[in-house]
């Protein structure tokens, strides 16, 4: 009956244990959360790059059309058009490049990096600011997590 103060020893003993346990347990969700939301967002920049490479080759091609109706007629000169057909052409590489960009098939690190790279790219055009569920945006509490 008597443990000589065994089980209490026992139970503060493995305290740091449990605590250890329950900060990983939250790291662990701070990290979903965070992966879950990178991913997000890494989509809807994606989509967005590639409206804008359609919406940049859309108004290149109609600026191709125009120049070549004009040489058609006269007042443009070869060089202009050339110089349209050009700029067109421009455009495609990059359209390619934005509808093969795939960051569900890259590592974390690597779409996080791609992440920061494009948003250099892209900062004149503005994602929307939709957050994924269980993603708080203005707090950014921890205490959110679906599970």
């Amino acid at each position: 009956l008597f443990a000589g103060g065994r089980v209490q020893a026992g139970v503060r003993a493995a305290e740091p244990g449990r605590r250890s346990a329950e900060i990983g347990l939250s790291s662990a969700r701070a990290q979903v959360q965070l992966d879950v939301a990178t991913a997000y967002f890494d989509a809807a920049l994606a989509d967005r790059l590639v409206q804008i490479a359609e919406s940049s080759l859309v108004q290149t091609e109609r600026a191709y059309r125009q120049t070549a109706l004009g040489r058609e007629v006269g007042t443009v000169s070869e060089f202009d058009l050339l110089r349209a057909r050009v700029a067109r052409d421009n455009q495609r590489p990059p359209l390619a490049q934005a509808r093969h960009y795939r960051p569900d098939q890259q590592p974390l690190h690597h779409r996080r990096a791609d992440a920061h790279q494009r948003q250099g790219e892209a900062q004149h055009h503005r994602v929307p600011a939709v957050a994924p569920a269980g993603v708080e945006h203005e707090d950014h509490g921890q205490d959110d997590v679906r599970e």
